[in-house]
């Protein structure tokens, strides 16, 4: 498993990503129309070999001061694994590969913070498992309250 900043030549990858419910998480080829030319804002791909397993974005901007006060700290954004690879492990394993990726590609990132939905249980416990912190804080978000989690780079 390894994690790729997105480039160009990633988009029939990223075209061919299957999300079969965007409740929670954005399309990452929409995310990526929307948000490509924005400073500090990172699309990352998940790759299990050569397949295009999960995604999600690491933004530095100031829109991670609604989850965190630290300034050394990267926000995840739009977290998925494409409908066809669910339930294999792979979302774990990415997150397993998380830190370490930004500690070779992000200096002086001191944490990792994210907004997980209330009604979305299966991910809070996964981002727990896997070493996430509940701050006990809330925001809400664009589609209802967000547990604030966060993990020590």
């Amino acid at each position: 498993m390894h994690l790729v900043f997105y480039n160009e030549d990633f988009l029939k990858e990223i075209k061919a990503y299957q999300l079969d419910d965007a409740s929670f998480t954005g399309i990452p080829s929409e995310v990526i129309k929307e948000n490509h030319l924005k400073e500090n804002y990172y699309p990352i791909l998940c790759f299990e070999e050569d397949r295009l397993v999960c995604f999600f974005s690491l933004d530095g901007s100031e829109n991670k001061n609604v989850y965190t006060s630290n300034e050394k700290s990267l926000l995840i954004r739009s977290f998925s694994t494409d409908s066809r690879e669910t339930r294999k492990g792979f979302a774990t394993k990415n997150l397993r590969v998380l830190i370490p990726f930004i500690k070779s590609n992000f200096e002086g990132v001191e944490e990792v913070v994210l907004g997980v939905n209330e009604k979305n249980p299966n991910a809070y416990q996964m981002y727990l498992k896997v070493g996430f912190i509940d701050t006990k804080k809330k925001h809400l978000g664009p589609r209802g309250y967000q547990h604030i989690l966060k993990i020590k780079c």
